[in-house]
């Protein structure tokens, strides 16, 4: 398993494990092309659902599960787009696929992935305003999760929280190895009383700390490691 594909999976696990059961549905059902609809209209399985904070705004996260392949789902995106008469554009890549549609101000991406031969399809949709997602194009989405010290010196990536659940993840990319990058961030933690109880699994450290914890892994991509953190803080919020 490649390690780009390692860190969606890991990144889904820990997300989905903070979802209530069944998913919470509470997305606009009568805008067009809604998460509820596509569900109805593909046949697919809503497994999770949360209007989240991303580096460049809120949005609506749904994360779907479909018995067939990934060339079967992505056929699917494809088809019911066209059915609205939306711009979109959907692209397999290995066991991973891409899709983009815009339709009504809202610009939805997807990403579809296989975790196991035999074992379905996951699709991850994000919907933004298509103002939000200018941002990304802006550059203003530089954001780290809140009340952690900084574990590297890093270009900050991806971030993404549900404060309902008060769960939330961050990647920074940096020129360290993934030793080196697991050593500065285990400082970092430490030097702010968060306690290690387990010794590292798997390339990950487990800390915790009054009631909170926080998962910090570092992974070699190409001659960069992806330092991905996931905190989630004590009790759900139930405002």
């Amino acid at each position: 398993m490649n390690a780009r594909r390692a860190i969606l999976l890991a990144a889904a696990a820990l997300v989905l494990a903070a979802a209530p059961s069944p998913a919470r549905v509470f997305m606009a059902r009568g805008r067009r092309g809604n998460a509820t609809d596509l569900a109805f209209r593909l046949g697919w399985t809503v497994a999770y659902q949360a209007n989240m904070e991303l580096a460049n705004g809120p949005a609506e996260v749904t994360v779907y599960g479909d018995a067939r392949s990934l060339e079967a789902a992505l056929r699917g995106l494809e088809a019911y787009y066209r059915s609205l008469g939306a711009p979109a554009a959907f692209l397999p890549g290995g066991d991973l696929g891409w899709g983009l549609a815009d339709l009504d101000g809202r610009v939805v991406r997807y990403l579809v992935l296989s975790p196991r031969e035999g074992m379905g399809t996951l699709v991850y949709r994000i919907d933004q305003s298509r103002a939000d997602v200018e941002k990304l194009r802006a550059g203003q989405t530089r954001r780290r999760l809140d009340g952690l010290p900084d574990p590297v010196a890093g270009r900050p990536g991806l971030y993404v929280r549900d404060p309902d659940r008060r769960i939330g993840l961050d990647m920074a990319r940096t020129r360290l190895d993934p030793q080196a990058a697991a050593a500065q961030a285990d400082a970092a933690m430490r030097a702010d009383g968060w306690v290690a109880p387990l010794p590292p699994a798997g390339g990950a450290t487990l800390y915790v700390r009054r009631g909170e914890t926080v998962v910090i892994s570092c992974t070699a991509q190409g001659r960069e490691t992806v330092v991905t953190r996931v905190h989630r803080q004590g009790g759900a919020r139930t405002e």
